[in-house]
């Protein structure tokens, strides 16, 4: 093998160690990705079909869910990066789901999903819903901490596989 091809394997070994690492900072976000979709689904299928002037929460739970799907974009190839707009994202959707679970039991059923009919099924359905909801958004929470804090487990992997690899990303 001649030196330039081995210099030139290195040169593309090298860029693909560093690839993998950003690909591993990146996907330490995949949960919190996930659930930001199915979030924005939702909210966007709730404001939808609301008809009255509760249309207000689930719209700014949706401008708030773009707003950190660009955040959570613009996180690809860094490091480490704080993300405020998701993590408000998250505490909010978690306090409204809260809110929404109390609410479902109260006369203002209808004014919170007027697209449900009111009776006792849809009641303890969209309670399980919301309570699902909830859990999600305080895992979400819970994991942007841990990745605050760099305690998460994917950042040893990725700290061990840049020591493997001997990289200085």
């Amino acid at each position: 093998m001649s030196v330039k091809t081995k210099r030139d394997k290195q040169f593309v070994d090298s860029i693909q160690q560093k690839t993998r690492a950003k690909q591993m900072y990146y996907n330490r976000y995949l949960m919190i990705r996930y659930f930001l979709a199915i979030f924005m689904f939702a909210n966007f299928y709730w404001f939808v079909c609301t008809t009255n002037t509760m249309k207000i929460i689930p719209g700014v739970l949706f401008i708030l869910g773009a707003i950190s799907c660009i955040e959570v974009a613009k996180v690809y190839g860094k490091k480490q990066d704080e993300m405020k707009w998701t993590k408000r994202f998250y505490q909010l959707q978690m306090i409204v789901n809260v809110v929404c679970l109390i609410l479902i039991w109260t006369p203002l059923f209808h004014l919170l999903l007027p697209f449900l009919v009111d009776v006792v099924i849809t009641r303890i359905v969209a309670t399980g819903i919301y309570l699902i909801g909830g859990m999600m958004a305080f895992a979400c929470v819970y994991r942007l901490k841990q990745i605050d804090q760099n305690s998460d487990k994917k950042y040893l992997y990725i700290k061990q596989y840049e020591k493997t690899a001997n990289m200085n990303i």
